[in-house]
């Protein structure tokens, strides 16, 4: 029962006004609920109209529109519609099952106060005030409601007064079983009528739709579950104007107080000014509505991120992202455009990942479907939009390194998080922004947990060609500015150029390359050599994503002990060699994996073992591979025994067979200088020195020859020699256009000494085995000719005569469409064809003779060197007797014959 009682105060009339109230079985969630029965649809159900199967066993019946589950889980009843009506199916809910609620409302309406000058009966009763108390009494049982118009109070004079909350009170109990009520609907709402009689309100029923119900044969109290509701933990930091906000720092709660724009510091106590913003993943930036922006946009702008992930941009037609909306943002450190003009959701995402904690330039361009990007100058990524649309509607204002509340971000772009950046230099349609608040002359219109960008401190530092950041000292509680130089520069202040032979790392550097990608999934080699001078230290890493989750390969230096770690995602396995390293000398080291198999040898020390658990085969490294450090350790697999930069000298790099240029095929580098070693001399005068440990080799260009390029190779000396590791690159117009087409015609005259080599070869620059090429090798001493022409490849191999006999031989090969020829000296010609149905050649500029500079980066991988011997003539369809010296564009080690003859 639920009563209003009411004190009376001076001057005031009590009375209690109910207006809503529900009767609802007492042991029944007021959560609506779905019924599930057991069994299948197919072998027989109750449901009405539509059944569905769920697991277990189980189904549940469902309404098609304008129905609504009855409560017994099986019927279905249209709106409007009382349960009376169903009632004639037999299925009506039992009240003796179902206990409800009953419900009684009492009002108590008192007259004012008597006072010397009150008013008489007859004054009150025009004022349509009651002289005396009136008690009002209805209730939801069979008789109340034909009965409450018969209050004795119904002939007091209507009025009523506003009441004050603290003049109502409410209590009610449950009875165990609610009186039947006959042709009445079971669900009703108390509703105050706009009839009254004397006063006293007319309270009427009005149908309330039913919730959902279990069975009612099902007992309820044991098959209902408990809620379960998470609740944020208390914030009470006295923010001031801020906000609390609480946030995991290394895996535990932190509080913080998120401070409005122009306030900071621990408590927004304190003003700020704003140089160039800085935000923290907590807060955003908010600017104006985009205006005359829904079919084109010109965007540029600095950040220089300090995390992989989270929002940059957002902005869009509704705070819910449920209408037109425009995204950039950060995933894994590459850059996504994210729009949607009302169709669906384009995406373009930049093919390079951002350099952290360094300024990055970020140009994006659209007119109505076109869009695409641009990071740090490199290549502009395109797309476009989906649909009809194209025209995109902006009423939500620019947001910042955050959502600005807008919501349901997460599930349109799965990121939700701010990003941890500096911004500076925005520029939206030929508008430079000013980047402080409005208070101060600015474009902020909004923001929260705003500070100002360390870099103000770099203004002054001293940097020439590096690039200045603030860095924590080791040995006092401050930061100071510091130059980090990039490849070709050292010195405090960067102010030296260096031409680096070998690198040296010192602890704060680190190169960075391409990552694997696929070439490492189930086989991997890795070649390495190196000169430690600390017992800890990462020579190498490679991951699948930049969050320390997922695959990675690393090679470190683990008290002085060489360690090869790597997860296929069945967790880290460690290969660890037999003895430590010696500091201070050279190293060779050579990994290789196949599957979960991994092998590990350094020097001459016995061969480690190791196979990883799990069922997983594959390494996946999308990521950037990294030498000698990271920029950032969070990126770094949290299994990682190691967090130390090296220290000392890398000579070599060979992954997968193929040497790493370390310096020229970099991507970037930092604080890398040269490593003390003999070719830091140039003993090789005109030619390239090539480490080998402490020594070296020289590698010659065209015209020069000898053990150091001393010995000039000039006309006098016009047949070239070749040593296993030469070359001739021919980028000639001319050779290309007799090299291409239906046909060709090569004539040679050489002198070999070695058993193999490769001796001409055109084509693409990749070994698919789909690439164009052309090719003349020696294999086992007898010439070999092969070709693709698309299709597939042909090798005729001259097998009756050998030409590794240091003798002059003649060599014969052409081809017209798919048909070939080959012939040796004068003996007989050998012809083969070409599979498929192509006939061209399409091969790319760049003809080679006598080797190439990667042999495993061409088609002709089976031949592992080059020629050794002499090449006198070279005649390329119409061009005869070729001057090979003087047509090459480049050459390698190349020397001169001793007799032409």
């Amino acid at each position: 029962m639920i009563k209003c009682p009411y004190i009376l105060r001076s001057g005031s009339l009590a009375a209690c006004l109910f207006i809503f109230l529900s009767t609802l079985p007492s042991d029944i969630s007021t959560i609506p609920l779905e019924a599930a029965f057991q069994g299948r649809c197919e072998n027989g159900n109750p449901c009405d109209q539509t059944c569905f199967n769920l697991h277990d066993f189980m189904y549940e019946c469902d309404c098609n529109e304008g129905f609504y589950l009855h409560s017994n889980g099986y019927n279905c009843i249209a709106f409007n519609t009382s349960e009376s009506e169903v009632s004639n199916s037999g299925n009506t809910l039992s009240s003796e099952s179902e206990p409800n609620i009953a419900i009684q409302i009492e009002v108590d309406i008192e007259p004012p106060e008597e006072e010397a000058d009150g008013l008489s009966k007859e004054q009150l009763e025009k004022l349509g005030l009651p002289s005396h108390h009136i008690h009002y009494k209805a209730g939801l049982g069979q008789n109340s409601v034909k009965d409450k118009k018969k209050s004795k109070e119904a002939d007091h004079p209507s009025g009523t007064e506003l009441l004050a909350p603290e003049d109502i009170q409410v209590s009610y109990t449950v009875n165990e079983i609610e009186p039947e009520i006959e042709n009445q609907e079971r669900y009703n709402t108390l509703q105050v009528s706009d009839s009254r009689v004397n006063g006293v309100p007319d309270f009427t029923l009005e149908e309330l739709d039913p919730p959902r119900a279990l069975p009612s044969s099902l007992n309820v109290s044991s098959k209902l579950k408990d809620n379960i509701y998470n609740v944020d933990a208390f914030c009470n930091l006295d923010c001031g104007d801020g906000v609390c906000h609480i946030h995991e720092v290394s895996g535990k709660r932190d509080k913080k107080c998120l401070c409005p724009l122009g306030l900071g510091g621990e408590t927004c106590q304190s003003e700020t000014n704003i140089e160039i913003p800085k935000l923290s993943g907590h807060g955003h930036i908010a600017l104006p509505t985009l205006q005359n922006a829904y079919s084109d946009l010109h965007m540029s702008f600095d950040f220089k991120p300090e995390s992989w992930t989270g929002i940059l941009l957002l902005t869009g037609e509704t705070d819910d992202m449920t209408g037109d909306y425009l995204a950039l943002l950060l995933r894994d450190g590459y850059v996504e455009l994210r729009l949607d003009c009302g169709t669906g959701p384009g995406v373009v995402k930049s093919s390079t990942q951002v350099h952290l904690h360094e300024w990055n330039h970020l140009s994006v361009f659209r007119h109505d479907w076109g869009v695409w990007i641009q990071l740090n100058g490199g290549k502009q990524e395109e797309g476009r939009s989906q649909g009809l649309f194209s025209r995109i509607t902006f009423n939500q204002p620019v947001f910042i390194g955050g959502t600005g509340g807008t919501r349901n971000v997460k599930n349109f772009l799965g990121v939700d998080n701010g990003i941890q950046a500096c911004v500076r230099h925005l520029e939206i349609n030929d508008k430079l922004y000013n980047l402080k608040p409005s208070s101060q002359g600015g474009d902020i219109i909004g923001g929260l947990d705003i500070s100002t960008c360390d870099d103000i401190s770099c203004t002054t530092s001293p940097c020439q060609h590096g690039r200045c950041k603030m860095k924590h000292s080791e040995e006092t509680p401050y930061t100071a500015a510091i130059c980090e130089c990039p490849l070709g520069f050292s010195g405090e202040s960067c102010q030296h150029t260096i031409d680096i032979k070998v690198p040296k790392f010192d602890g704060s550097s680190y190169l960075r390359f391409p990552g694997l990608g696929e070439a490492a999934l189930i086989w991997l080699e890795i070649e390495l050599v190196f000169r430690p001078t600390s017992k800890e230290g990462l020579l190498l890493y490679n991951g699948n994503r930049n969050d320390g989750q997922g695959d990675f390969m690393a090679i470190f230096l683990n008290q002085g002990f060489v360690e090869f770690a790597f997860d296929l995602g069945n967790g880290i396995t460690i290969a660890r060699s037999v003895q430590p390293v010696s500091m201070g000398d050279w190293h060779k080291l050579t990994v290789s994996r196949t599957g979960r198999e991994v092998f590990l040898s350094i020097d001459s020390q016995q061969e480690t073992t190791v196979i990883s658990a799990g069922a997983f085969t594959q390494l996946s490294l999308d990521q950037n591979l990294w030498l000698g450090s990271v920029p950032d350790y969070n990126i770094l697999s949290a299994y990682l025994p190691i967090t130390q930069a090296y220290e000392g000298c890398i000579q070599k790099v060979i992954i997968n067979g193929l040497p790493v240029e370390l310096i020229s095929s970099a991507l970037s580098g930092v604080n890398v200088d040269n490593c003390d070693h003999a070719c830091l001399a140039l003993p090789c005068g005109y030619g390239q020195c090539k480490p080998q440990l402490d020594g070296y080799i020289c590698e010659c260009p065209i015209g020069w020859g000898g053990n150091e390029c001393q010995t000039r190779v000039g006309d006098s000396f016009p047949t070239p020699s070749f040593s296993g590791s030469s070359y001739l690159l021919f980028n000639d117009a001319d050779i290309h256009q007799n090299l291409i087409g239906n046909s060709n015609s090569i004539n040679l005259r050489v002198r070999v000494t070695s058993s193999h080599g490769l001796l001409l070869w055109a084509g693409g620059q990749d070994s698919a085995p789909s690439a164009d090429f052309i090719m003349i090798g020696i294999n086992d001493g007898f010439v070999q000719f092969s070709y693709n022409l698309g299709s597939g490849e042909v090798v005729l191999e001259y097998n009756s005569t050998r030409i590794d006999d240091g003798l002059w031989h003649r060599i014969r090969a052409t081809r017209l469409e798919q048909t070939a020829s080959l012939m040796v000296d004068n003996g007989d010609v050998i012809t083969g064809s070409s599979p498929g149905k192509l006939r061209q050649l399409n091969a790319r500029a760049g003809l080679f003779l006598g080797g190439a500079d990667d042999l495993n980066y061409l088609a002709a991988s089976r031949y592992k060197t080059g020629l050794v011997g002499c090449v006198a003539e070279l005649s390329i369809g119409n061009m005869v007797n070729i001057n090979m010296l003087h047509k090459a564009e480049k050459g390698k080690n190349i020397d001169t014959c001793p007799h032409k003859f």
